[in-house]
């Protein structure tokens, strides 16, 4: 259930569709603070990063740095080497358990049902390079969560990815394709919704002279497993994702590159009927169930800079623009058959001593509501790990994010007359400790606080502490 927090998220390759800020964007991770939380789910879910290069030298690990499996975020040097003579193969058995304290698991203001939380989350990494142009890398993971006052709570869960590259020497290809059951928080709402999310992509880039061209194609897969209790019903929001992109970068220097990319995506839901309106529990405002079918663009133009040997920046800039087969419940107070707000991903990155750093960014994009057709998402967060005792390898986390969700429309009623607002603060902090070979530990504290105009206002504070072991 935990998740990667994406301003700390190393910036070292990106793999994205339209929506691009998907868990598998990150391929490489620098031991980022991790956290249940609805502001990450904002980032993981609806940034508008696109397919982007390396960020160089300051993104990669220095020479000779031991090589880590993930659990998580959490990096542990394995205690053995699982590989071939030359390489070729390289696998990584992990493991990780946690316990910790949810104090809000409905994220309401009232009814929290507060509870101490068990997990455990078995695993493997596992890199082929049979040749020199191709490259293949697997990851699974088991995640197991108990909730130990609310059982029904509890998921057994965890995600798998798999991606295939092929290097030319003018051209390049690959696929890739992940599956995960998770009970991350729903964004619009800050709930805790059991849920499948797959992926499946191919892309393609073409190289030539300092110019490339890269066409991308993917299809993703969100199925609820449980309803949202004066949300949305179980099937409502199961939807299939179609999306195409295009991008063509200009590589002015070793550091300096220039793009322009258009993604194109089609969203479909599964539930064609709508419900009859109903009343929103604990408020006097109604809601209507069954959500609109919708087709996009978003359009913008970057730059990905090598700023320094020790720092970094990609900043995207443009339009996302959505039109809908309908204004919201086809009423017409909504006038929110077509959205367009600006898109924005700037993303910076400072690794400003050995072991320590700072992460910051700022993003701007429009996703799909439950009160109206989609909702405006725009924030920044900012996230530092500082290397307090090298000898001994101990590390301090915190973190600082803010976003806000506007809805796209609402009714014009007495009881709602503007536009649903939720706004939502995340402090974060911990403490990192890399026992030795084979084993290290993290304690992590977040605490959120989110406030709706409408609807449901709440706090919620996680802390829990994590052992991690690879071999």
């Amino acid at each position: 259930m935990a998740l990667q927090s994406p301003v700390t998220l190393r910036v070292d390759k990106f793999n994205c569709g339209i929506h691009g800020w998907v868990i598998a964007c990150a391929l490489e991770v620098a031991v980022p603070v991790v956290v249940r939380s609805a502001t990450l789910l904002a980032l993981v879910a609806c940034g508008t990063c696109a397919v982007a290069e390396d960020l160089g030298d300051s993104a990669t690990p220095a020479p000779g740095t031991p090589r880590q499996a993930d659990l998580n975020g959490l990096g542990v040097e394995p205690l053995y080497d699982l590989s071939t003579s030359d390489h070729e193969l390289v696998m990584d058995l992990k493991a990780m358990l946690g316990y910790g304290y949810d104090s809000n698991l409905n994220a309401t203001k009232t009814h929290s049902h507060p509870s101490s939380l068990i997990e455990g989350l078995a695993g493997m990494d596992l890199d082929w390079t049979p040749t020199q142009n191709d490259a293949l890398k697997f990851s699974g993971d088991l995640d197991d969560i108990k909730y130990l006052a609310h059982t029904s709570r509890s998921l057994a869960g965890g995600k798998t990815d798999l991606d295939y590259r092929h290097s030319g020497t003018d051209w390049a290809a690959g696929g890739d394709a992940n599956f995960s059951r998770t009970n991350d928080p729903y964004l619009i709402t800050g709930q805790e919704i059991k849920h499948d999310t797959g992926h499946i992509g191919l892309d393609g880039t073409d190289h030539w002279s300092q110019d490339s061209g890269t066409v991308s194609l993917g299809v993703d897969r969100i199925a609820y497993l449980e309803a949202a209790p004066g949300a949305f019903n179980q099937d409502d929001l199961n939807s299939n994702d179609y999306t195409a992109t295009l991008r063509f970068a200009d590589q002015y220097s070793e550091a300096l590159q220039a793009y322009v990319q258009a993604a194109f995506d089609g969203r479909i839901y599964d539930n064609k009927h709508r419900d009859p309106p109903s009343l929103i529990p604990g408020t006097d405002i109604t809601t209507v169930h069954g959500y609109n079918n919708s087709a996009g663009v978003d359009a913008v133009v970057g730059l990905k800079d090598q700023l320094t040997t020790s720092s970094g920046l990609i900043a995207e800039v443009g339009v996302d623009l959505r039109r809908y087969k309908h204004s919201f419940a086809k009423d017409p107070s909504f006038n929110d058959s077509q959205v367009i707000k600006p898109a924005l991903d700037v993303i910076y990155r400072w690794d400003w001593a050995p072991g320590s750093s700072l992460d910051a960014r700022a993003y701007s994009s429009v996703i799909d509501s439950i009160y109206a057709n989609a909702a405006w998402l725009y924030g920044a967060g900012v996230d530092a790990r500082y290397l307090v005792w090298e000898e001994q390898r101990i590390s301090l986390l915190g973190g600082l994010g803010l976003y806000q969700l506007k809805s796209s429309g609402s009714p014009d009623t007495v009881q709602q007359p503007n536009a649903e607002v939720r706004t939502t603060t995340e402090l974060s902090g911990g403490a990192e400790y890399l026992i030795r070979s084979g084993v290290s530990a993290r304690l992590t504290d977040v605490y959120d606080s989110s406030h709706s105009k409408y609807y449901n206002t709440f706090t919620r504070n996680v802390v829990e502490g994590e052992l991690g072991f690879a071999f």
